[in-house]
């Protein structure tokens, strides 16, 4: 499918969904300062990525909205929608997750 043709179409969509298994996690800015003044290059950053539930597909049932999902740094799809970057991970890519409430 044409890239082009697929960016005109989110262009109407109102809002995204996950679907069976799928979580969309809004990923944390990583920080890369240990203290004032010493900074680790992204490439030595061995940590879990942290990303804020934003919705969950159907067959997933503990993970709720609003819960901070951890996982790998290759887990998922990315996923740009109105300027904003999301993750689209499914619930095996999640190693935990941390609930607010």
């Amino acid at each position: 499918m044409n890239k082009d043709l697929c960016l005109d179409t989110l262009k109407n969509i109102k809002m995204v969904k996950a679907l069976d298994n799928r979580i969309i996690v809004k990923p944390d800015e990583r920080k890369s300062e240990l203290m004032p003044g010493v900074v680790l290059p992204e490439t030595a950053q061995e940590q879990p990525y942290r990303g804020t539930v934003i919705d969950t597909g159907e067959s997933v049932t503990r993970i709720k909205i609003g819960d901070y999902a951890f996982y790998g740094q290759h887990s998922g799809t990315d996923l740009e929608f109105e300027g904003v970057n999301y993750r689209v991970l499914e619930k095996r890519d999640i190693t935990c997750f941390a609930s607010k409430d």
